[in-house]
């Protein structure tokens, strides 16, 4: 019965592809600007800067840090070991333990200049909170210690 629901809905699937025919999109896959919030010690998911831009109140409290990479995990796993001090992260321009360049980090106000100055100066996109049922899921941030990092589970 299962196989027969599944190929059910590939059909389903295909026809509204061919009736429909949606447009493809592109990314760009590499060299990907993010920004990271760390306030109170805890250090928030990568934002597209889009949605960054569309922070509001206390949202944009914190130190923001704007970086180059090819994936949000590089660059979250990148400033999380900065942070907490080790696996050689550094802040400097071009990590020399991970493929993340960090173009600086500020205020709220201080990153959206520092994105304006590399000629990043996307629309503000509004997206509304939402997360898809899953089996696992990632935490929202991670909290920073002293040399090391955790995930609080009021983070999930």
């Amino acid at each position: 019965m299962g196989a027969r629901k599944s190929t059910r809905r590939a059909g389903l699937g295909q026809a509204w592809a061919s009736d429909t025919q949606p447009e493809g999109d592109v990314i760009d896959a590499l060299d990907r600007y993010f920004m990271l919030r760390y306030s109170g010690g805890l250090l928030y998911l990568p934002q597209d800067p889009r949605i960054a831009a569309a922070a509001a109140g206390s949202e944009r409290d914190g130190t923001w840090f704007v970086l180059r990479a090819d994936a949000p995990d590089a660059a979250f796993n990148h400033q999380r070991q900065a942070l907490a001090g080790g696996y050689g992260c550094r802040e400097d321009r071009e990590c020399p333990a991970c493929p993340v360049e960090t173009i600086g980090s500020g205020t709220w106000h201080e990153a959206m200049s520092l994105r304006r100055a590399r000629g990043i100066v996307p629309q503000q996109l509004d997206v509304p909170d939402v997360r898809v049922p899953a089996p696992i899921r990632p935490p929202r941030y991670n909290r920073i210690l002293d040399g090391c990092w955790d995930i609080p589970k009021e983070a999930r």
